[in-house]
């Protein structure tokens, strides 16, 4: 029996766990390493589904890695489902490497784990081994310790897991007593005793804090890479306890860490570092990041930062009261233009002044955006640039609204299925997920799907038949099509889609216009390509028979021309 053991925690996310394990699985190769994948029961019948489905994808991968599956009966909580199944695992072996479903890990995670275990296994003063980094700017050596304990993505052994205590009340009142509640919050910048306090009033299932806090009173330290090994997934509102935070969102390191013997201590200036990265910015400092980021999105999308945008993180940052008086002002400020040049004709002369529009770097640069996001370098791939947060948007809770099990769903005009990659967590394992493109990024897809098996198929627009739909995507393409009427008639006469979701399309009220959109600066080298400016009216007339039940602008999108979304519904779909 081996003396390591790898447990893998999961709760009704099966593509985050198709991920984490896929990922995990990469690094096995080689190794005879047991994985104890433990599934926590469904809290409510809408939870069995998706409980279903994680094991489905467990039975899946199980010929690919020694795994051996614990399914509970019942719901136990994220408490019980983590402290039980390490203790379990920890009965019969004597070290173990822990991942929850929504932990991606580098290629070098294992190599680091192992290493680091090996070379502190003697050392009583180490309490375990950390594979998370937050953002931190600052150059980090490869390895340092920390007082106390973490937990996304950590390894320890079976004597300093004994040191677990339950008690969180008890530990609470000791660091008081003993006057250590400032460097237990890490000089008061983060607010761990508050946690703890909550835990021991049932207000929290926090498993970690209470890990953290005996590893802190019996003054055991954990070591931490100088640069993230894993990146949480689960920052995307899926998670039981983890909204979206951009504070967080690390980035994998492509290049391995090196493990050395040093010495067990705190150095003041990194724990000082890492306080300020992952402390709770006052109201200030929040309005602050956010608005350096929009500045700094703004270059990188080419264009200025959208109206809306700017209104809608006051609106989430600030009170409603002072909104009022601020937003009006924001509107008659911040401009927001897509660039382009025209009015044209027609598609054919519009056409006729582009250049690039079949350029390569177009499907390079999207590819790219999507690999960083598969890699877990990035959270969210739009418009072929990958950011490191991803912004709950309108078209996710459409999603949500109308995805059920065995669905058949198609992203026409989808990229490479960053829709899909970005939002795993909309839908079900059973769903068929399908990605409708032009010849060129279909091919990029089929290389993707192949390397990184994603859950989706890619169908070439031109000569591949869809099938019958239950949801039809159309999100930033109508548009850029030469005839949309044509390519609307057809998709509904053929696939009948019961819902249609369309986002992110340009319209006016007046006649459709032809333009030639410029992206001067965004690829390496200028791109334009036609752009038609949809007649609104024409635009509902082309989903006759279905009824709009939902409009929405995204805060992201330009303001001229107008940009929307709209959830359609057929008339005679039935329970919609």
């Amino acid at each position: 029996m081996s003396d390591i053991a790898i447990a893998v925690f999961a709760y009704k996310r099966p593509l985050h766990l198709m991920r984490a394990l896929q990922a995990l699985q990469l690094q096995l190769v080689g190794k005879t390493l047991p994985v104890h994948l433990f599934i926590d029961g469904p809290r409510h019948e809408k939870d069995e589904h998706n409980v279903g489905e994680c094991i489905k994808v467990a039975n899946h991968l199980a010929g690919l890695i020694d795994l051996q599956m614990h399914v509970s009966k019942v719901n136990q909580g994220l408490y019980k489902s983590i402290t039980n199944g390490v203790s379990r695992t920890l009965e019969q072996h004597k070290k173990i490497i822990v991942i929850e479903d929504d932990i991606l890990t580098s290629p070098y995670f294992m190599s680091y784990m192992l290493s680091a275990l090996d070379c502190y296994e003697n050392e009583p003063r180490v309490a375990s081994i950390h594979g998370y980094l937050p953002p931190i700017d600052k150059q980090l050596p490869d390895s340092f310790f920390l007082r106390g304990a973490d937990c996304w993505g950590w390894a320890t052994w079976h004597n300093r897991w004994s040191l677990y205590r339950h008690d969180a009340a008890a530990m609470a009142d000791e660091i008081r007593r003993r006057g250590l509640s400032r460097a237990f919050n890490l000089g008061g910048r983060v607010p761990n005793l508050r946690l703890l306090d909550k835990r021991a009033a049932g207000r929290s299932s926090s498993w970690a804090i209470c890990w953290h806090a005996s590893c802190f009173l019996a003054e055991r330290y954990t070591l931490h890479p100088g640069r993230s090994l894993v990146r949480n997934i689960g920052l995307d509102y899926s998670g039981e306890h983890c909204g979206a935070s951009t504070s967080l969102e690390a980035v994998i390191t492509d290049t391995p860490l090196s493990v050395f013997r040093q010495k067990v201590q705190e150095e003041q200036a990194i724990v000082e570092t890492f306080a300020r990265q992952i402390a709770p910015p006052h109201v200030a400092t929040r309005v602050f990041r956010r608005l350096r980021s929009a500045f700094r999105n703004r270059t990188a999308l080419n264009r200025p930062i959208s109206r809306g945008s700017m209104a809608n993180l006051v609106q989430t940052l600030l009170n409603k009261r002072l909104h009022r008086h601020i937003a009006p002002l924001l509107r008659l400020v911040i401009p927001s233009h897509l660039p382009m040049t025209g009015p044209y004709a027609s598609y054919a002369e519009a056409l006729a002044d582009a250049c690039g529009y079949e350029s390569p770097i177009i499907v390079q640069k999207v590819e790219k955006a999507i690999l960083a996001v598969l890699e877990g370098r990035a959270a969210y791939e739009r418009d072929g640039t990958a950011f490191q947060a991803r912004p709950d948007q309108a078209i996710y809770k459409a999603l949500r609204d109308v995805v059920a099990p065995h669905s058949t769903i198609a992203d026409f005009g989808g990229g490479l299925g960053g829709l899909f990659i970005s939002a795993p967590e909309l839908f079900h394992q059973s769903c068929r997920l399908l990605v409708i493109e032009q010849a060129s990024m279909v091919q990029a897809g089929l290389r993707l799907a192949r390397k990184h098996r994603l859950p989706f198929e890619f169908l070439d627009s031109r000569e591949q038949t869809v099938p019958p739909l239950d949801v039809l995507i159309l999100s930033s393409v109508l548009q850029y099509l030469s005839d949309p009427w044509a390519t609307v008639d057809r998709l509904l006469d053929t696939c009948n889609p019961a819902v249609v979701i369309i986002d992110r399309t340009a319209i006016r009220r007046g006649t459709s216009r032809w333009y030639l959109q410029t992206n001067v600066g965004y690829y390496e080298e200028s791109v334009t390509y036609p752009l038609q400016v949809l007649e609104r009216r024409r635009l509902l007339r082309a989903f006759s028979g279905y009824r709009p039940v939902r409009h929405w602008h995204n805060a992201f999108d330009p303001r001229r021309p107008e940009h929307i979304g709209m959830l359609l519904i057929r008339e005679d779909a039935e329970g919609l």
